[in-house]
């Protein structure tokens, strides 16, 4: 069955067991072992899970992301999310969000 209309698609919980705190790093070149400056830095709330669900909200669906987020990256994650118009269902956790970083260059 293809849903055509988006107010047909149905509601989505996603459970995001291991959210994260993306750092993307972009460099015009990377070079080992020198000294090395990002031109540009990104930050996102993200992982499986809000991944998952910026993506469903994106083809017109109503996703609710699960998860459990902790100290000052989870804050982040949180208010990422709610500029993004993600809705969440999140438990409150001792442990600090984990954060990501990646490197990228041209």
């Amino acid at each position: 069955m293809i849903l055509r209309s988006a107010q047909k698609l149905p509601r989505m919980l996603i459970l995001g067991l291991n959210p994260a705190w993306q750092k993307t790093l972009c460099f015009g070149r990377f070079q080992p072992g020198a000294v090395n400056r990002a031109t540009k830095v990104l930050t996102l709330g993200s992982g499986k899970g809000v991944n998952c669900a910026q993506a469903v909200l994106l083809a017109g669906g109503r996703p609710l992301v699960a998860q459990f987020t902790g100290g000052e990256t989870g804050e982040w994650l949180l208010t990422d999310l709610e500029l993004r118009q993600l809705r969440h269902l999140t438990v409150p956790v001792t442990a600090t969000t984990r954060t990501c970083t990646t490197l990228l260059s041209a």
